[in-house]
């Protein structure tokens, strides 16, 4: 299972175009796995503030502001949110050390973001938060590995419209 596609999550928003990873063999992305598990699962209802903070703030960087670099959190080859300082953003206060939620992904552009998975971050180091060990793990592949592909012109950036695309391929990007 190192075959990953990379396919369009919101195309919506006027100023960041977000994308997504899916293995190559399952049905859901990365990312619609952690909106799920975070809107339907029962027992993680209580994660639903944090939750939302993180929803905004996707929202709002799509909508009003762009994917500054304040807005992520760096953690080796990849990136998360909610940023790790507090941020003061339109309607919207990220508190540092408030949000107990993670949601990895890899910052390309100020309009380029690619969205991984994450979740509920227990402890001070990643390796001691059970839930988010292996996603973490994850993020760190699918960095390292778009960021190659970039390097070798497998992936093109069209930085004026915020695009991704192959050379190769049409519609999705397949990144061994």
């Amino acid at each position: 299972m190192n075959n990953f596609v990379i396919e369009t999550f919101v195309d919506t928003y006027p100023l960041v175009k977000f994308y997504t990873v899916r293995w190559d063999e399952t049905a859901l992305s990365e990312t619609d796995k952690f909106f799920q598990r975070f809107l339907e699962t029962e027992s993680l209802k209580n994660y639903r503030e944090d939750f939302d903070e993180i929803v905004a703030l996707i929202r709002i960087m799509g909508e009003q502001v762009g994917a500054a670099e304040r807005f992520f959190r760096f953690e080796d080859a990849a990136q998360a949110l909610p940023p790790k300082s507090t941020v003061y953003v339109r309607q919207l206060l990220v508190t540092d050390g408030q949000n107990t939620l993670r949601l990895y992904c890899t910052r390309l552009r100020d309009n380029i973001v690619v969205l991984f998975n994450g979740g509920i971050k227990s402890s001070q180091k990643v390796s001691h938060s059970p839930d988010l060990t292996i996603k973490f793990r994850e993020a760190q592949y699918f960095a390292k590995k778009i960021d190659k592909a970039i390097q070798e012109k497998d992936i093109l950036i069209d930085e004026n419209n915020g695009l991704l695309y192959s050379p190769n391929r049409i519609n999705e990007m397949l990144i061994y």
